[in-house]
């Protein structure tokens, strides 16, 4: 007579449910329940069975996949894990396109909107992960990143505007018209205009 054994199905937190009662089965390939397990009603969270008994398996096992028994055999519910990204503005003016985001860990895929300074995008430069630390790239509106827990995405913005004068020292723009009309620019690299003053 064939040696039989238990497999238990652990559900880790999840809800109870008698789909996923122990079962007995022979020794050799046993096919894991098709179902999914829920957690508050849900099945989006589960990711994977995982043989916590014996001890030495780390594969990751889905539903309907196949599993090697040659003992009583435990499988364990394995779940993603739940986080929240948070958009710091920075001195930037509210908008509610950078409420919060609830997801589960993985790829997250950052809001493609740009946020207003005064009312105004062209002071924006990116956003920079400052929770946790430990990533100091600038990224931009709709990359991707990878969180694993908690996150703050915080604007980063140029320095403040300054304005540059041009004083002719008794010449006239003439033809040139406003070319040399007061500029109000970010701090950084100018470009002076390609027109002449006259006198």
């Amino acid at each position: 007579m064939a040696e039989k054994f238990h497999v238990i199905y652990a559900l880790n937190g999840g809800d109870a449910d008698t789909v996923f009662d122990s079962v007995e089965t022979e020794a050799g390939s046993y096919a894991i329940l098709g179902a999914k397990p829920k957690k508050g009603g849900s099945d989006e969270a589960f990711e994977c069975w995982r043989v916590t008994i014996p001890a030495g398996d780390d594969a990751d096992y889905s539903p309907g996949g196949t599993v090697d028994v040659t003992q009583d055999t435990t499988l364990t519910a394995q779940w993603k894990k739940s986080v929240t990204v948070r958009y710091a503005l920075n001195g930037g003016d509210a908008d509610d396109a950078f409420a919060k985001a609830d997801l589960f860990a993985g790829p997250y895929g950052i809001a493609g909107a740009k946020p207003k300074q005064g009312g105004s995008d062209a002071n924006f430069s990116g956003w920079k992960v400052t929770s946790p630390a430990g990533d100091s790239k600038v990224y931009a509106p709709g990359d991707s990143i990878t969180v694993e827990k908690d996150t703050t995405l915080t604007a980063q913005w140029k320095a403040a505007a300054v304005t540059v004068t041009y004083a002719l020292n008794g010449g006239s723009a003439g033809a040139a018209g406003d070319a040399f009309a007061p500029a109000k620019v970010f701090a950084g690299d100018h470009t002076l205009p390609s027109a002449k003053p006259s006198k």
